[in-house]
Protein backbone atom coordinates (compact mmCIF):
# COMPACT_ATOMS: atom_id res chain seq x y z
CA UNK A 1 0.00 0.00 0.00
CA UNK A 2 1.71 3.41 -1.36
CA UNK A 3 1.36 6.95 0.50
CA UNK A 4 -2.04 8.78 -0.95
CA UNK A 5 -0.72 11.92 -0.33
CA UNK A 6 2.80 13.22 -1.16
CA UNK A 7 4.83 13.45 2.02
CA UNK A 8 1.81 12.66 4.47
CA UNK A 9 1.94 9.31 5.83
CA UNK A 10 -1.53 7.97 7.51
CA UNK A 11 0.16 5.56 9.43
CA UNK A 12 3.98 3.83 9.92
CA UNK A 13 6.01 3.93 7.01
CA UNK A 14 7.45 1.01 5.87
CA UNK A 15 9.61 2.08 2.93
CA UNK A 16 11.33 5.56 1.99
CA UNK A 17 13.48 7.42 -0.65
CA UNK A 18 16.41 8.81 1.45
CA UNK A 19 19.95 9.19 1.60
CA UNK A 20 20.51 8.35 4.82
CA UNK A 21 19.16 4.63 6.68
CA UNK A 22 16.55 4.48 9.16
CA UNK A 23 16.06 2.10 11.66
CA UNK A 24 13.24 0.02 11.31
CA UNK A 25 12.68 0.88 7.35
CA UNK A 26 12.97 -0.37 4.08
CA UNK A 27 15.86 2.90 2.34
CA UNK A 28 15.56 2.98 -0.83
CA UNK A 29 18.86 4.53 -1.10
CA UNK A 30 19.04 8.10 -3.45
CA UNK A 31 22.45 7.81 -5.87
CA UNK A 32 24.97 10.98 -6.75
CA UNK A 33 24.06 13.13 -8.84
CA UNK A 34 27.11 14.60 -10.88
CA UNK A 35 25.29 17.03 -12.28
CA UNK A 36 24.93 19.17 -9.41
CA UNK A 37 27.37 20.95 -6.81
CA UNK A 38 28.33 17.95 -3.94
CA UNK A 39 26.64 19.07 -1.32
CA UNK A 40 22.88 18.12 -2.84
CA UNK A 41 24.39 15.61 -5.41
CA UNK A 42 22.69 13.18 -2.99
CA UNK A 43 19.18 14.74 -2.26
CA UNK A 44 16.35 13.06 -3.05
CA UNK A 45 14.24 16.40 -2.98
CA UNK A 46 16.34 17.50 -6.02
CA UNK A 47 16.39 14.47 -8.32
CA UNK A 48 12.44 13.14 -8.12
CA UNK A 49 9.15 13.62 -6.30
CA UNK A 50 6.53 11.10 -5.63
CA UNK A 51 3.25 12.86 -6.74
CA UNK A 52 1.11 10.40 -4.40
CA UNK A 53 -0.09 6.84 -4.61
CA UNK A 54 2.22 4.69 -7.24
CA UNK A 55 3.55 7.59 -8.96
CA UNK A 56 7.27 9.32 -9.33
CA UNK A 57 9.17 11.94 -11.48
CA UNK A 58 12.34 11.24 -12.01
CA UNK A 59 15.20 13.87 -13.52
CA UNK A 60 15.62 12.50 -16.95
CA UNK A 61 19.83 12.16 -16.78
CA UNK A 62 18.91 9.65 -13.17
CA UNK A 63 15.65 7.87 -15.11
CA UNK A 64 17.32 4.82 -15.92
CA UNK A 65 19.44 4.56 -12.61
CA UNK A 66 16.31 4.13 -11.04
CA UNK A 67 13.59 2.76 -12.85
CA UNK A 68 14.77 -0.76 -12.14
CA UNK A 69 14.99 -0.20 -8.03
CA UNK A 70 11.75 1.61 -7.94
CA UNK A 71 9.77 -0.82 -10.38
CA UNK A 72 10.40 -3.64 -7.72
CA UNK A 73 8.58 -1.86 -5.34
CA UNK A 74 5.44 -0.93 -7.95
CA UNK A 75 6.57 2.66 -8.63
CA UNK A 76 5.18 4.02 -11.96
CA UNK A 77 8.41 6.01 -12.68
CA UNK A 78 7.42 9.28 -14.86
CA UNK A 79 10.55 10.81 -16.89
CA UNK A 80 11.03 15.18 -16.04
CA UNK A 81 11.82 16.65 -18.99
CA UNK A 82 14.07 18.95 -17.84
CA UNK A 83 18.03 18.02 -17.03
CA UNK A 84 19.11 19.34 -13.70
CA UNK A 85 22.57 21.44 -13.42
CA UNK A 86 24.64 22.99 -11.45
CA UNK A 87 23.56 26.55 -11.49
CA UNK A 88 20.11 27.72 -9.60
CA UNK A 89 17.57 27.83 -10.83
CA UNK A 90 18.20 25.13 -13.13
CA UNK A 91 18.81 22.30 -9.87
CA UNK A 92 15.41 23.02 -8.64
CA UNK A 93 12.97 21.89 -11.44
CA UNK A 94 11.67 18.86 -8.61
CA UNK A 95 11.91 20.85 -5.47
CA UNK A 96 8.43 21.65 -5.33
CA UNK A 97 6.13 20.80 -2.35
CA UNK A 98 3.12 18.70 -2.45
CA UNK A 99 1.14 19.58 1.34
CA UNK A 100 -2.82 18.66 1.18
CA UNK A 101 -4.67 19.69 -2.33
CA UNK A 102 -1.68 22.08 -2.67
CA UNK A 103 1.51 22.47 -4.94
CA UNK A 104 4.13 25.06 -3.82
CA UNK A 105 7.05 26.09 -5.88
CA UNK A 106 8.37 28.68 -8.01
CA UNK A 107 6.13 28.08 -10.75
CA UNK A 108 8.81 29.57 -13.26
CA UNK A 109 11.29 26.95 -12.58
CA UNK A 110 9.02 23.78 -12.24
CA UNK A 111 9.80 21.01 -14.96
CA UNK A 112 7.19 21.20 -17.29
CA UNK A 113 6.07 17.35 -16.93
CA UNK A 114 5.76 17.47 -13.00
CA UNK A 115 3.54 20.96 -13.38
CA UNK A 116 0.94 18.71 -16.06
CA UNK A 117 0.56 16.09 -13.58
CA UNK A 118 0.38 18.12 -10.32
CA UNK A 119 -2.21 19.84 -12.56
CA UNK A 120 -3.64 17.01 -13.92
CA UNK A 121 -4.05 15.78 -10.12
CA UNK A 122 -6.45 18.76 -9.57
CA UNK A 123 -3.98 20.11 -7.04
CA UNK A 124 -4.11 23.96 -6.49
CA UNK A 125 -0.77 25.53 -7.36
CA UNK A 126 0.70 28.22 -5.46
CA UNK A 127 3.57 30.00 -6.44
CA UNK A 128 6.75 31.68 -4.60
CA UNK A 129 9.74 33.21 -5.11
CA UNK A 130 12.20 30.31 -3.20
CA UNK A 131 13.32 27.72 -5.68
CA UNK A 132 14.07 25.70 -2.90
CA UNK A 133 10.79 25.22 -2.06
CA UNK A 134 10.79 21.58 -0.24
CA UNK A 135 14.01 21.92 0.95
CA UNK A 136 12.40 25.20 3.30
CA UNK A 137 9.15 23.65 3.93
CA UNK A 138 9.20 20.87 7.02
CA UNK A 139 5.54 19.25 6.79
CA UNK A 140 3.62 18.64 10.19
CA UNK A 141 0.79 17.66 8.51
CA UNK A 142 -1.74 18.53 5.47
CA UNK A 143 -2.39 21.72 6.81
CA UNK A 144 0.37 22.81 9.01
CA UNK A 145 4.47 22.86 8.49
CA UNK A 146 7.44 24.71 9.82
CA UNK A 147 9.58 26.91 7.47
CA UNK A 148 12.81 29.03 7.93
CA UNK A 149 11.52 31.30 4.46
CA UNK A 150 9.98 34.35 5.88
CA UNK A 151 8.61 34.68 1.82
CA UNK A 152 6.89 30.97 1.92
CA UNK A 153 5.50 32.11 5.44
CA UNK A 154 4.62 35.45 4.55
CA UNK A 155 2.57 34.34 1.21
CA UNK A 156 1.45 31.48 3.13
CA UNK A 157 0.08 31.98 6.26
CA UNK A 158 -3.13 32.36 5.65
CA UNK A 159 -3.69 29.17 3.95
CA UNK A 160 -1.77 27.28 6.45
CA UNK A 161 -0.75 26.92 9.96
CA UNK A 162 2.78 27.85 9.99
CA UNK A 163 5.96 28.06 12.60
CA UNK A 164 8.30 30.20 11.46
CA UNK A 165 11.73 30.01 13.15
CA UNK A 166 15.15 31.67 11.98
CA UNK A 167 17.41 30.32 9.82
CA UNK A 168 19.80 28.09 11.90
CA UNK A 169 23.61 27.19 11.50
CA UNK A 170 23.16 24.04 13.56
CA UNK A 171 21.21 22.14 10.40
CA UNK A 172 24.66 21.10 8.28
CA UNK A 173 24.78 20.87 4.70
CA UNK A 174 28.32 20.06 4.12
CA UNK A 175 30.32 23.30 4.78
CA UNK A 176 27.13 25.49 4.42
CA UNK A 177 24.04 26.01 6.08
CA UNK A 178 21.52 23.84 5.65
CA UNK A 179 17.42 23.92 5.97
CA UNK A 180 14.79 22.72 8.35
CA UNK A 181 13.18 21.02 5.54
CA UNK A 182 15.59 18.86 3.52
CA UNK A 183 16.68 17.86 7.43
CA UNK A 184 13.63 16.12 8.59
CA UNK A 185 10.50 13.73 7.02
CA UNK A 186 7.41 12.08 8.53
CA UNK A 187 7.52 8.96 8.84
CA UNK A 188 4.20 8.06 10.14
CA UNK A 189 1.04 9.56 10.78
CA UNK A 190 2.32 11.52 13.81
CA UNK A 191 5.91 10.87 13.33
CA UNK A 192 8.47 13.73 12.48
CA UNK A 193 11.88 12.61 12.20
CA UNK A 194 14.47 15.38 12.31
CA UNK A 195 18.25 13.93 11.18
CA UNK A 196 20.25 15.10 14.46
CA UNK A 197 19.89 16.18 17.64
CA UNK A 198 16.57 18.93 18.13
CA UNK A 199 18.70 20.05 21.32
CA UNK A 200 20.67 21.72 18.91
CA UNK A 201 18.71 23.97 17.58
CA UNK A 202 18.16 27.43 19.16
CA UNK A 203 14.32 27.16 18.75
CA UNK A 204 13.58 23.65 19.46
CA UNK A 205 11.07 24.75 22.45
CA UNK A 206 9.04 26.49 19.74
CA UNK A 207 9.15 23.19 17.44
CA UNK A 208 8.23 20.72 20.28
CA UNK A 209 5.83 22.81 21.09
CA UNK A 210 4.25 22.85 17.36
CA UNK A 211 4.51 19.52 17.03
CA UNK A 212 2.60 18.93 20.36
CA UNK A 213 -0.14 21.32 19.39
CA UNK A 214 -0.72 18.50 16.32
CA UNK A 215 -0.36 15.65 18.54
CA UNK A 216 3.12 14.49 16.56
CA UNK A 217 5.80 13.16 18.07
CA UNK A 218 9.45 14.41 17.61
CA UNK A 219 12.64 11.07 16.73
CA UNK A 220 15.58 12.79 16.67
CA UNK A 221 19.36 11.12 17.02
CA UNK A 222 20.79 11.64 19.69
CA UNK A 223 23.32 14.10 20.13
CA UNK A 224 23.94 14.13 16.69
CA UNK A 225 24.65 17.11 14.13
CA UNK A 226 21.66 18.05 12.07
CA UNK A 227 22.09 16.71 8.70
CA UNK A 228 20.07 18.41 5.70
CA UNK A 229 19.85 15.17 3.80
CA UNK A 230 17.93 16.41 1.00
CA UNK A 231 14.78 15.26 2.88
CA UNK A 232 12.72 11.77 3.15
CA UNK A 233 10.05 10.45 0.90
CA UNK A 234 7.55 8.15 2.67
CA UNK A 235 6.61 5.73 -0.21
CA UNK A 236 5.00 2.49 1.32
CA UNK A 237 3.30 1.17 4.35
CA UNK A 238 3.80 -2.46 4.08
Amino acid sequence: MFVENSNIPNRDVKTCISSINIDNMQNIKIQSCLAVYDEISYHADIQVIHIGYNEIIIEPNMFDKYINEFGKIGLKCIKGQNSISNKYPNDVCYNGCIIGDYFIHNLKYTDPVLLKCIKQKGLKCINVEQGYTKCNISVVNKSSFITQDMGIYSNLKDIFDILYIQPDKSIKLGNMQGFIGGATGLIGSNKWFINGDINRLREKDKILDFLKSKNVECIYLSGENIIDMGSIIPIKYE
